[in-house]
């Protein structure tokens, strides 16, 4: 009898290992198919994407647009290509244009206050007073100029690499006495 359960035992383990490797073959499978659904999905995604997502390798400076600003300096003692004084005020200061891509046809403007409407935009008489064929990373321009009061008195004007013609204003923060540039519409 000891024999008999023995063998049964034995006979039981064998099917229950041939049925666990039937089972862990069709798992595999199905894990298998899933996985090909998974990833053809995936690459289908990836591709969608792809037809509709182009990233330049590089942005170059023909086609990104300039970023220009402008901060008070002190003394200007040979770091600055183009310095040009605009005024002779003794509240004058240097302000100096930086940009990070070559730009052309700059020119200091001179501002005269015209109207404002409702909306706060304001328009101004425009005077060139000096030009400069360009500015860029290594190549900056000082103005000594002032900017008394809440209405701008001076601005620049430069063509972007795009050709496209910019105006700004200079003017100084109330809250910390920075410089900015605000675009003239």
């Amino acid at each position: 009898m000891k024999k008999f359960v023995i063998i049964l035992t034995v006979l039981m383990l064998i099917f229950a290992f041939a049925s666990c490797g039937g089972n862990e073959e069709a798992t595999t499978v199905a894990t298998e198919e899933t996985t090909a659904e998974e990833t053809t999905a995936a690459a289908e995604e990836t591709t969608a994407a792809d037809e509709t997502t182009e990233i330049p390798e590089e942005v170059t400076a023909e086609t990104k647009n300039a970023s220009v600003t402008v901060e008070q300096v002190e003394d200007i003692a040979g770091e600055y290509g183009t310095v040009f004084n605009a005024s002779a005020d003794e509240y004058a200061f240097y302000a100096v244009f930086r940009t990070d891509v070559k730009i052309t046809d700059v020119k200091v403007l001179g501002l005269t206050f015209v109207d404002a409407d409702e909306s706060g935009v304001i328009t101004f008489d425009k005077e060139v007073l000096h030009t400069v064929d360009e500015i860029g990373p290594d190549f900056n321009l000082a103005v000594h100029l002032t900017a008394d009061g809440s209405i701008p008195a001076y601005g620049i004007s430069y063509a972007d690499t795009d050709g496209t013609i910019k105006s700004f204003f200079v003017n100084m923060s109330g809250e910390d006495g920075s410089l900015y540039l605000a675009e003239i519409k």
